[in-house]
């Protein structure tokens, strides 16, 4: 018998039927054999039925294809379930159509005449034949919310000048700004930036004239102290207090605000970064303390209004120093029974602070920046601290600045002091 194209010949359902001359179908129970009880039937009702089946068969197949077609994207043909800008699409190419829809300038134009065919493997090749057959499949750029939430922020949004005689944004008052004003006329006035700015760019190591000593090291902190002292006699609420609280403040606050204001002075005026200057700090001071100042100095990142405000706020503050005095001094501390008086005159500084931080950097910002100004602070407590109880000579040295600004205050209790450092008779 041969084969013909060597497959097998189908046989036609007649020549199925006429092989069985009887075929029959038996409904079989779950307990037991039914032979007894089997259904014939005729061989035109079986034909009937296998024709029945085999259409059920193919109905059944269309109906998988046609649900499978369904579920695939129509720009590229990857699974898909979810309508997208108005056509059932994957998630590759939703993205692809919200990138490229609200950016157009950056699709790059087709090399190959617009006629590069789209599909799972080729989708990502022409960008520009891509979103025309997003569009040609019916996707649609005005369901595209996140377009219409930019664009209505764009809509209210609004750069405000920065000219404050025209549009002032601040929420400080004009009082207020006379008083930064006021502030930053003292340190000028009492400050010694200048001085450490001509050592830091004129001293020399080679210049015999120009050398920066130890006892120069030493003499600078002397002045800071010497000019914060001056400065805080200058403000209004360090005049309202009789002469031995101001003692009393100057010996609680003098030694933070005076190396506070040394942190200060060596940022701005870069001093370390004088080799000679630098030298004599390490030999004054040893090489790991001064190696902890540049690193709290590189750490102070606001300008130098707000830490001016800082220094005032420090001023008044009830104690900026943790060491303990002896017992002999306590007993002839005025604010040893409440420190209420300075309170008022601290948050005055502190609402300024604020609303100063928050016109300089924004109120996010000013979270930020304030947070880690109060981390500034309690770091250099703490270095203050470590240096004033474990170098004996610093630790002389700046007790006797402190005494000596107390004796001025006797000297020049009776005389009449220049609020803010101002000549009578100027604004």
């Amino acid at each position: 018998m041969g084969i013909e194209n060597s497959k097998p010949k189908r046989k036609s359902i007649d020549e199925h039927i006429s092989k069985k001359k009887r075929p029959s179908f038996v409904f079989k129970s779950h307990e037991k054999k039914a032979n007894d009880k089997d259904f014939d039937i005729s061989r035109e009702e079986y034909r009937k039925l296998i024709e029945m089946i085999f259409e059920r068969s193919l109905l059944e197949a269309n109906l998988v294809f046609d649900r499978n077609d369904s579920m695939t994207c129509r720009v590229c043909g990857d699974k898909a379930r979810i309508k997208f800008y108005g056509v059932l699409s994957c998630q590759s190419c939703k993205t692809f159509f919200r990138r490229y829809n609200l950016h157009p300038e950056i699709v790059r134009s087709c090399q190959y005449n617009d006629e590069c065919e789209v599909n799972m493997l080729t989708r990502h090749t022409c960008a520009a034949c891509r979103l025309a057959k997003c569009f040609s499949t019916g996707m649609k750029a005005n369901l595209n919310r996140k377009d219409k939430r930019k664009a209505s922020t764009q809509a209210n949004y609004q750069i405000v000048p920065l000219d404050l005689l025209t549009n002032d944004r601040s929420l400080l008052t004009p009082a207020q700004w006379t008083l930064i004003s006021n502030v930053v006329h003292a340190f000028d006035r009492f400050g010694i930036m200048s001085k450490m700015k001509y050592l830091a760019q004129n001293v020399s190591l080679t210049n015999l004239k120009t050398q920066f000593t130890q006892d120069n090291a030493f003499k600078m902190i002397g002045s800071a102290y010497m000019s914060m002292q001056s400065l805080i006699d200058c403000t209004p609420e360090f005049q309202v207090l009789c002469i031995n609280e101001q003692k009393s403040l100057l010996q609680r606050n003098l030694h933070g605000i005076g190396c506070f204001y040394s942190n200060l002075l060596y940022r701005d005026s870069e001093i370390f970064d004088n080799s000679a200057c630098c030298l004599s700090y390490v030999l004054a001071y040893g090489f790991n303390n001064i190696e902890q100042s540049k690193i709290l100095v590189k750490r102070l990142d606001i300008d130098s209004t707000l830490f001016q405000l800082l220094l005032i706020i420090i001023a008044f503050s009830s104690n900026c120093f943790i060491v303990d005095f002896d017992s002999s001094n306590i007993l002839h501390d005025s604010f040893l029974f409440g420190t209420f008086r300075l309170f008022g005159s601290q948050n005055i500084y502190v609402e300024l602070l604020w609303k100063y931080m928050n016109y300089r950097y924004g109120y996010n910002a000013t979270i930020i920046r304030f947070s880690k100004l109060i981390g500034h602070v309690v770091n250099m407590l703490g270095y203050i601290a470590e240096v004033y109880t474990t170098h004996s000579v610093h630790r002389t040295f700046v007790d006797e600045v402190v005494e000596e600004t107390k004796d001025i205050l006797d000297v020049s209790q009776n005389q009449p002091v220049a609020l803010w450092g101002k000549i009578v008779g100027t604004s």
